[in-house]
């Protein structure tokens, strides 16, 4: 059975994997930064599921282990995901508008650390979608499985 250990590695590798992916269109900086993203979200989102039910017991899988929660997860992502990082990666543009023009120092370099932070946060989003859907991948593989509903 995977330990807190394996999710967060496998989380954070696989948040890490989906959102280069996902920026692969992005220059190389901006793709770094929406990878360094995705392997945060990807550890939070390993955590998730028992974060929200505790394995006190080994019969601890309920709805936030199950394959509906999975198709929920999937359907949802897929449908706010895009939407999701053009926004950020907007935002991203604005403020690198903003350092590029600015002649005060220390406001481009608040605005360098904006972009450079809603490009995270454009992996981010990709990356906790794919640590949840890895942490029931793996418990998937277990003698229990995963139940339908709950």
């Amino acid at each position: 059975m995977a330990g807190r250990r394996t999710h967060l590695i496998v989380g954070a590798t696989s948040g890490t994997a989906v959102a280069a992916y996902s920026a692969r269109e992005q220059n190389p900086w901006n793709a770094f930064a929406e990878a360094i993203g995705g392997s945060a979200g990807g550890a939070l989102g390993s955590l998730a599921p028992d974060v929200l039910e505790p394995a006190v017991h080994s019969w601890h899988r309920s709805i936030a282990h199950s394959y509906a929660a999975a198709a929920t997860g999937t359907v949802a992502v897929r449908r706010s995901m895009s939407s999701w990082q053009q926004r950020c990666r907007a935002e991203a543009a604005r403020h690198e508008h903003l350092a590029r023009v600015s002649a005060d120092p220390w406001s481009r370099f608040w605005h360098g650390v904006a972009a450079f932070l809603w490009r995270m946060a454009a992996g981010f989003a990709v990356g906790v979608a794919t640590g949840y859907i890895s942490h029931l991948a793996l418990d998937f593989g277990t003698p229990r499985g995963l139940p339908l509903l709950a």
